[in-house]
């Protein structure tokens, strides 16, 4: 009788043991075993580049932000979209509390761009989509972005380029923030075959590394 309650328990035991190593496989190996890659670094050649291949990360945003805090300021800031879904927006956030309390400007491969804010997780438009001739369409190419913005006035100014877009666009949601990049990864992007690959570069208010 004591050798079969020691067998009990002994088989017992071994069962726990293997439904407790089972799910520690499952929690901790992926479905693929694939690498992927998706980060912010320096690209060698002064910008600060984002990289995205992984599939699981489509709908996903992504930002780099400043560690000061702005009110009044210029932000200028160079944009390259080397791959990645055209009709996806790469642009420039400030007035950055969280990433869910910001203002954006956004760009798109065919020449559109929008103002944006997000407050408390949902986002308004502040400038609906629109059409400039002065941004650079296709992939490859630098789109340089002006933002002016004013926190007693609460008035953004724009240019792309060298050339005004926008001038005395109002709101009054944010004061003050810190600034920075945007990134998406879109439903739409082919992942992994063609990663999303954008380049940043901020020339003011300070150098983002």
């Amino acid at each position: 009788m004591i050798k079969k309650n020691f067998l009990f328990k002994l088989l017992f035991i071994m069962l726990l043991i293997i439904i407790f190593s089972s799910c520690q496989e499952k929690s901790t190996t992926g479905s693929d075993n694939v690498e992927y890659t998706t980060k912010w670094k320096e690209d060698g050649s002064g910008n600060i580049q984002f990289y995205c291949d992984n599939p699981k990360l489509k709908g996903f945003k992504f930002y780099k932000i400043t560690e000061n805090i702005y009110n009044t300021t210029t932000i200028e800031v160079e944009l390259t979209r080397v791959s990645g879904n055209e009709n996806k927006g790469q642009g420039i956030v400030f007035c950055f509390l969280d990433s869910n309390n910001f203002y954006s400007v956004l760009i798109l491969n065919n020449q559109k761009y929008a103002i944006l804010k997000k407050i408390n997780g949902n986002y308004f438009l502040i400038r609906e989509w629109t059409y400039c001739a002065d941004l650079n369409p296709g992939y490859d190419v630098v789109n340089t972005i002006l933002i002016d913005f004013d926190h007693t006035a609460h008035t953004i100014d724009i240019s792309f380029n060298g050339q005004p877009a926008l001038t005395q666009a109002t709101d009054d949601s944010f004061t003050e923030g810190k600034v920075g990049f945007y990134a998406a990864v879109d439903s739409q992007d082919r992942l992994p075959g063609i990663p999303v690959d954008l380049r940043f570069k901020m020339n003011q208010p300070e150098a983002l590394p």
